[in-house]
């Protein structure tokens, strides 16, 4: 069986591409198509459809979402490799490779400094074969607030028997998680909205010169989290004496479970700590069962929330990347990506 592969024109195949992801898809990209594809701040998508040379039907498809890195002053343009699909039928090793080395034989041309992505297992040997390299894992951090509600809600369907185990595990639950009630809230003022604040840019000028990351702005996270048509996301914001802002959680409260999708912060380990401690009381007044952060496992957040002691979960699949080698000067991209001082988020897959 032959197979082609071809760069599209998003706006002249819109209706194709939707039309293929929603044949094989349960969550449809109608909605999604506008947003992300369309309107991001940092670039329209691009778009490779494999097509099967004998019927001429689409039969997979690979985006790279462009997305702006910042450090130190430096601007990187990358590609976030995601909505890579191929039909069953169809799903062996040759089609899914000649897609993805397309697609790596054209990042050059179209500008990129680097490509990285969080495939499924079964797109890592692939991606592996066309030359990307395992960064690490996602690795998901929990802070309980409620044992006998999440005993009750998640495993055990008895009152008597969670509260019983919960009088037991309490003490336990205290020393796994320090009273982070006890800093010094009267310095600092906090705000919840559902509208990013507008005095977060001295914020971000401050974390862009402290992690290697996304590039943010006001702007940027304006459409990646107001704008979000699958979500409704949630700013808690940290204000100092002078109300300047100098912390920013973005969260997202599904019943009981308190996702938290971004920081912001500064690199003041005391008041990075402090925001979270801040925004644990919050939620937990909120009857949340626990709250959780998915962070690239090497990533700098942990280093400077280490006070909270929260606990390590589950992890999830790999983060791989692929330098531009004729920009990836004697492996600058590769060192910063590398390095301590990298910082990615799971929402950092294709937004």
């Amino acid at each position: 069986m032959k197979y082609s592969v071809a760069q599209v024109d998003i706006l002249k195949e819109k209706e194709a591409i939707i039309n293929f992801w929603n044949e094989n898809n349960q969550k449809k990209l109608n909605e999604k198509f506008s947003w992300i594809y369309e309107s991001n701040p940092d670039g329209s998508a691009n778009v490779w459809l494999l097509t099967d040379n004998e019927s001429s039907d689409i039969v997979g498809m690979v985006t790279l979402f462009p997305r702006n890195f910042e450090y130190s002053g430096k601007t990187y343009r990358a590609g976030i490799l995601g909505d890579f699909y191929i039909q069953k039928y169809h799903r062996s090793f040759g089609p899914a490779l000649m897609l993805i080395r397309t697609v790596t034989e054209s990042f050059e041309t179209l500008n990129f400094d680097f490509i990285y992505g969080f495939p499924n297992t079964s797109a890592t040997p692939v991606l592996r074969r066309a030359g990307f390299t395992q960064l690490g894992r996602l690795v998901k951090y929990v802070r309980l607030f409620n044992i006998e509600r999440l005993l009750q809600s998640k495993i055990i369907n008895s009152t008597i028997i969670t509260q019983l185990i919960s009088i037991f595990a309490k003490p336990f639950i205290s020393l796994l998680y320090p009273d982070t009630w006890n800093y010094n809230y009267g310095r600092y003022n906090f705000s919840v909205s559902n509208s990013i604040h507008l005095g977060i840019n001295d914020l971000i000028d401050n974390y862009n010169e402290t992690c290697f990351s996304t590039q943010k702005s006001y702007k940027y996270l304006n459409w990646k989290y107001e704008q979000d048509p699958d979500d409704d996301n949630i700013f808690f914001n940290m204000f100092d004496k002078h109300e300047k802002c100098i912390g920013c959680v973005v969260f997202r409260l599904d019943s009981n479970t308190v996702e938290i999708r971004e920081l912001i912060h500064t690199d003041n380990p005391r008041q990075t700590a402090d925001l979270l401690s801040g925004f644990f009381k919050y939620v937990k007044r909120k009857k949340a069962e626990y709250a959780y952060l998915i962070p690239y496992e090497n990533s700098c957040i942990l280093s400077l929330v280490s006070d909270l002691q929260l606990s390590r979960g589950d992890r999830f699949g790999a983060i791989v990347f692929l330098t531009n080698k004729q920009k990836d000067f004697n492996g600058e991209i590769t060192k910063l990506l590398t390095a301590s001082k990298i910082n990615l988020y799971l929402t950092d897959q294709d937004t």
